[in-house]
């Protein structure tokens, strides 16, 4: 199960938090200082949320959200933009995880959770759960 860190208890998991978003993206050494400082401003001013699953005291798995509006259509998405676990998990934790986040979406009115990922096991989750393959990404560093 997940459960939502509210802004005022960021601190407290900051370096948790941290390390799986700068994991998860990738985050060039020299980038980490700015990065982190956009990170902890957008989850302390409610512009994205972070979850977690823990286990007893230990945390297990993190993601961070956010919420976008398409462009075109004007409907409001649920953007799955980190999720990183801290030792491998079960299919049915990552599972039970992406479920706890559809319903975040249903309850926030989004028509979309959205999420991209170039790990492979995330692919294979989202093959299980029926997600759809819509787009790959590829970046050229000029």
């Amino acid at each position: 199960m997940l459960i939502q860190i509210h802004s005022i208890q960021i601190p407290a998991y900051w370096e948790i938090i941290k390390y799986g978003a700068v994991k998860t993206d990738e985050i060039k050494e020299s980038d980490i200082g700015e990065y982190s400082l956009n990170l902890l401003h957008d989850l302390l001013s409610n512009k994205k949320s972070c979850f977690i699953h823990q286990v007893d005291d230990k945390v297990m798995l993190m993601t961070i959200i956010t919420f976008t509006i398409e462009d075109l259509t004007k409907k409001k998405n649920l953007h799955m933009l980190n999720l990183y676990a801290f030792e491998h998990q079960k299919d049915e934790i990552w599972i039970n995880a992406l479920v706890d986040l559809v319903a975040v979406a249903k309850k926030e009115g989004c028509y979309k959770l959205i999420a991209q990922s170039g790990n492979p096991r995330i692919q294979e989750l989202a093959k299980v759960i029926q997600a759809d393959h819509v787009r790959n990404v590829y970046e050229y560093i000029v």
